[in-house]
């Protein structure tokens, strides 16, 4: 056995300002885990023992592996050859030995199992715990002692003084001198301390067996807890970023009071006085200025309601499209921090976790926060976080910028970019991916936000979204936010789910509160106060059941409508008056490029010329890349595409036509286009829907929550309630056609094969992306309602206020929710859990960088020079900019043509390894990118090749 003989001490690691002891190191962990965790001192539990105590003694002992001799040795750079590398691994021996402690302090089974899985894996992902715990077990069992490197270091520690005296004082500082280092060493050496935690998770003695079931109920909560906030206090600790950069700077609700206040003195109106008159009823939804009455009507009761959370679980505010949903959840969200800021005696407001449904709408949101007028906040300062996975994740402290936005002098990115996963802001903007899968079995770098959570105030902005077979476990993650975290929701939506309201939540009405029937603000009879007036005073559109959604009932011989005639109703629509704007919303990309060729048919067989957005919009983006290092502004380009479309703004800001403009225009939306064409689509469609003048808008999915953009008229493939809810939210959105006056119509599409002989696509599209019984429930329910009625149209608040509800109830009976799911979480197997999405993955994907300029191309082939020459710091960075120009596409479907695509750090196709992104420079064959058609789209595409859902 090496002589470790010569350590006068024991460290943690060499610094370049000199050595830091284990002791200090472990001092500043457990200082940092109580702080950045949230621990109290007050009992909780069973086991009488406060929170800080337990996080206390992880957070001393979750390197005590380090103490052993070959760690020492090892962190010195001398281990001798052959290097007994595991003999240097620390997290196991720490591991037990916090077991030990807490075992000594008398904790419950819970908690000990939650503290022995945070220390295990402190560098690496949450365990299935069962099974992890049994075959780090077993292994210290084995044979030949190869695995067995616990107990061999335990042999080193107790051969070596300096060793053993550093580990008696750890153990006993930890548990008050309840465990030393010679009764922990005896436990472990007899087996004692194995056994009684095999016991734990299997029961069967030696040759442990897992046995998930027998984890106690919460272990996973507190697992979650106490491993966040010893990894995010470990690797700040490490990375030397001090605490003063850990506590979040908010935003102010000042910021929101102001903007407000200045457009309604814009509209000539007091604020008090418009308000008091729009909550008395005095409203005319038509007029600017009275909607913004109701709307501020709206966010003032949000405000006087929402402190009053802090007492229940869950806030509800249920607002139709239209009427300032963002702005009064935020307004509740600041009121509501500041109440639990008094309440925990926090020295300042928690955080503001905003999370939408898809990284395609994040952007308009995002504005909020960004506007000069509003928050004027930076995303890249300490007030602010934008995370998804295709966002430039940093927080500077130094807010000093060049003229690019980079940070002037030296900056370490490292720490920037924990900062910012570490959501170490005011305020946060994500997406539902972001939040609960970091919830649900996270990886290291995941787990680093979930302190940040605690006492949150956590926005979900249509939670109606989130994916049914998933309920169940997001109900159970809430249920860990809320009694683990402390933290508060807010559910945000025009059609309210069951989610929470049947879901054993405590709720709260943000716009009734507890007020009663005689409340002056309340409307006579009316069970939602507020609430149900805003449904029947802004009324924006009407719901119309074509006749091919009957042949989802049983016993109709309904047909789906053909490609052909649905655009005939569609370009008869547009071509109403001077010209309307359309929005026809398709399940999938296939039968949306489908519909796209035959609205542009349509046209042409009215001697109407047409002219397709995507065409336009490639051309502007041609002429305004410069080929810099910065992307074209996407309103510049949306700017010029209007202009050489023959379109031209006016004084009042509006777009209108010149007699160079086609007398048609359609344009395709899609998740298939890359971010940057995304927002100049959507630019270029927000100023054409009210130029008066023949348009048509054949997206899918994509634009159905949280876009800002307003059709007069829209048709929808039939889609859960919800989902049909949404795409009349991008209808008459601000009544720019008057009271009710936006058409909704919802029809039955035919398969793309009958259109389209090559295609193989031979299903209803509705039937890719829908479970059909579904779909049923929805046709009976359209059909009922609209028989209902003299003129077979439906209102919008007995469609919203009626129908819905009932279609949650029918949803509510659980046989489309995945109990198994759920039950992981129950069973603590975090691993498996963390295989689990809530992103469809019946196929695999890839994302892939797409050049469509010259200066793409440029850019691309510069980028790849960078990762392959080897100077990959500046390949990951460029890598990071070019987030803008990616598409997810399905790897199945692309099989072949993805072969031509070379991978932008020059590896082969199948290398596991390296960055696993694809370049497309236009001329690959068997797959292309075009603006005018469906974005990236295969020559060859399968049919599971044509669903989006985002």
């Amino acid at each position: 056995m090496a002589d470790f003989s010569d350590f006068d001490r024991v460290i943690a690691r060499e610094r370049d300002s000199g050595d830091e002891l284990l002791a200090t190191h472990a001092n500043q962990v457990r200082d940092r885990m109580l702080s950045l965790g949230y621990f109290v001192d007050e009992p909780v539990g069973t086991d009488g023992l406060a929170p800080n105590t337990v996080a206390s003694v992880i957070g001393l002992l979750h390197d005590f592996g380090k103490v052993a001799p070959p760690f020492q040795q090892y962190i010195r750079g001398g281990l001798p050859d052959p290097k007994p590398i595991r003999l240097s691994y620390h997290a196991r021996l720490g591991a037990y030995a916090t077991a030990a402690a807490l075992q000594a302090l008398g904790v419950e089974e819970d908690t000990q199992l939650a503290g022995w899985a945070a220390v295990l894996r402190h560098h690496g992902q949450l365990p299935n715990l069962a099974g992890r715990t049994v075959d780090t077990l077993t292994a210290e069992l084995d044979s030949d002692g190869s695995h067995a490197w616990a107990r061999r270091q335990a042999t080193m520690i107790d051969q070596t003084t300096t060793c053993r005296s550093e580990a008696n004082e750890l153990l006993e500082r930890a548990t008050n001198g309840r465990v030393s280092w010679g009764a922990f060493f005896e436990q472990l050496e007899s087996g004692a301390l194995p056994d009684r935690l095999g016991d734990t998770v299997s029961g069967m003695g030696r040759g442990w067996d897992p046995a998930p079931k027998r984890i106690p109920d919460g272990t996973y909560d507190k697992m979650v807890r106490y491993w966040s906030a010893l990894t995010l206090a470990d690797k700040s600790a490490a990375g030397q970023i001090g605490m003063e950069a850990l506590e979040p700077e908010p935003l102010s609700i000042d910021s929101i009071d102001r903007y407000l206040e200045d457009q309604q003195e814009q509209s000539h109106r007091n604020t008090e006085v418009a308000v008091r008159e729009a909550m008395q009823g005095d409203v005319d939804p038509t007029d600017e200025a009275s909607l913004n009455a109701l709307r501020e009507a709206g966010r003032q009761r949000v405000r006087a309601n929402a402190a009053a959370v802090a007492d229940h679980d869950v806030g509800l505010l249920t607002l139709p499209t239209g009427l300032g949903k963002t702005f009064s959840g935020l307004t509740g969200a600041f009121e509501l921090a500041d109440r639990l800021q008094t309440d925990r005696d926090r020295d300042s407001p928690p955080p503001i976790i905003y999370a939408l449904p898809y990284t395609s709408i994040i952007e308009q949101t995002r504005e909020i926060f960004e506007d000069e007028e509003i928050f004027n906040a930076d995303p890249l300062g300490p007030t602010f976080t934008v995370h998804h996975y295709l966002s430039e994740t940093m927080t500077y402290l130094d807010t000093e910028r060049g003229e690019d936005g980079a940070p002037l002098g030296n900056v370490d990115y490292r720490r920037a970019e924990l900062l910012a996963e570490s959501w170490r802001s005011g305020a946060v903007l994500t997406t539902f991916v972001q939040l609960f899968e970091s919830l649900a079995g996270p990886t290291n770098s995941e787990g680093l936000k979930l302190p940040a959570l605690h006492d949150a105030v956590i926005i979900l902005d249509e939670p109606q979204t989130l994916p049914l077979r998933w309920w169940p476990t997001i109900r159970r993650l809430s249920r860990l936010l809320i009694d683990t975290f402390d933290a508060r929701i807010i559910s945000m939506t025009a059609t309210q789910p069951t989610l929470f309201t049947q879901g054993g939540f405590d709720t709260y009405s943000l716009l009734s509160g507890e007020q009663s029937a005689s409340d002056e603000t309340a409307r006579s009879g009316s069970q939602g106060g507020l609430e149900e007036y805003a449904y029947d005073a802004a009324a924006r559109v009407t719901y119309d059941v074509h006749s091919s959604v009957d042949q989802w009932l049983p016993g109709e011989d309904a047909q789906p409508i053909g490609y052909s005639e649905a655009a005939s109703d569609i370009v008869e629509s547009a071509l109403q008056g001077a010209g309307q704007s359309v929005v026809s919303v398709c399940n999938t990309i296939a039968s949306g490029q489908t519909l796209a060729t035959a609205v542009e048919a349509a046209f042409d067989s009215r001697d109407a010329s047409v002219t397709h957005l995507g065409a336009v919009c490639k051309s502007a983006l041609q002429s305004l890349d410069t080929g810099g290092e910065s992307l074209p502004d996407p309103e510049a380009v949306a700017t010029r595409a209007l202009q050489q479309l023959g379109f031209t703004e006016t004084d009042d800001d509006s777009w209108v036509a010149t007699d160079m403009a086609p007398d048609a225009v359609v344009g395709t939306f899609s998740s298939r286009f890359r971010p940057l064409d995304r927002r100049v689509l959507i630019q270029m469609a927000d100023r054409l829907t009210t130029a008066d003048h023949p348009f048509v808008f054949v997206s899918t999915q994509a634009i159905e929550a949280g876009v800002d953009i307003s059709f007069a008229h829209a048709y929808r493939d039939i889609a859960p309630m919800d989902s049909i809810v949404q795409t009349a939210g991008r209808c008459n959105r601000s009544f720019e056609w008057g009271s009710e006056a936006g058409e909704v119509t919802i029809w039955t599409l035919a398969p793309v094969s009958e259109a389209d002989p090559d295609s193989d696509a031979d299903e209803l599209p509705s039937k890719y992306i829908y479970e059909p019984r579904v779909l049923s429930y929805v046709a009976e329910l359209l059909v009922s309602h609209r028989d209902a009625t003299s003129d077979g149209s439906i209102t919008a608040t007995t469609f919203e206020r009626e129908a819905v509800p009932d279609y949650f109830d029918f949803v509510a009976e659980g046989e489309y929710f995945d109990a198994e799911l759920c039950q992981l979480v129950d069973d603590a197997e975090a691993e498996t859990l963390g295989f689990e999405s809530l992103i469809d993955q019946s196929y695999e994907t890839v994302d892939v960088l797409v050049a469509v300029t010259d200066a793409d191309r440029r850019r691309l082939e510069a980028l790849m020079d960078a990762l392959a020459t080897g100077d990959r710091g500046a390949g990951f960075d460029r890598l990071k900019e070019f987030n803008d120009l990616r598409v997810s596409v399905p790897v199945s479907s692309f099989d072949d043509a993805l072969r031509a695509h070379p991978r932008v750090d020059g590896r082969p196709p199948s290398d596991p390894e390296g960055v696993r992104v694809l370049a497309h420079f236009g001329s690959e064959d068997r797959a292309r990118y075009q603006l005018e058609d469906g974005g990236f789209i295969g020559t060859e595409e399968g049919v599971s090749g044509q669903f989006t859902y985002s």
